[in-house]
């Protein structure tokens, strides 16, 4: 599966190459519950991924039938979650942890698909990076990198999957709180 940036021919220099960087993150990143980003490149310019293709429905679709039961909501939720720990575990956010991103495969399981491209390119200390630790010592994007906090970005995929088992549950994309 083939997946253009949206937006590529429009977008700025930094926020083609933060979409490169995160996906490049990816690559070589194995887990049954992370859709494998095979390529991660340019053409024309414009910033393009290779993503292994899941076969399923989004959560999304599934979703628009109804609530899910608890023992089929929950089990999904826990391997949505164990995903998430793989990639908090490599330094790695998904930031955009939503039903259309989480495709059921048919034998149930989850598989979180569009990982690290839903973060903001102007992340404050770095255009670049949505990892930490990943880049060579003395290299300008891996000193911006390590001076990164992800922490925010870690903290929301949390509050992320605790939002998904509720919309499981209910059916309905729960309200934020008012503040």
């Amino acid at each position: 599966l083939v997946k253009i940036m949206a937006g590529g021919d429009r977008a700025g220099l930094e926020q083609r190459e933060a979409f490169l960087l995160g996906a490049r993150r990816i690559i070589g990143l194995r887990h049954r519950s992370i859709a494998n980003v095979l390529e991660a490149a340019r053409w024309g310019g414009i910033p393009y991924l290779v993503v292994e293709r899941v076969r399923g429905l989004s959560l999304e679709r599934i979703l628009e039938a109804g609530p899910l039961p608890p023992e089929r909501a929950v089990p999904l939720a826990r391997l949505a979650a164990e995903a998430v720990r793989v990639l908090h575990a490599a330094g790695i956010a998904h930031g955009d942890l939503v039903p259309a991103n989480v495709m059921v495969e048919d034998d149930g399981n989850p598989v979180l698909v569009d990982v690290g491209l839903g973060l903001p390119a102007n992340v404050p200390g770095s255009g670049e990076g949505y990892a930490v630790g990943q880049g060579q010592a003395g290299d300008s994007a891996a000193a911006a990198e390590a001076s990164l906090d992800l922490r925010p970005f870690l903290l929301a995929d949390l509050r992320d999957l605790g939002r998904l088992l509720a919309q499981c549950l209910t059916g309905e994309a729960p309200r934020d709180a008012a503040a």
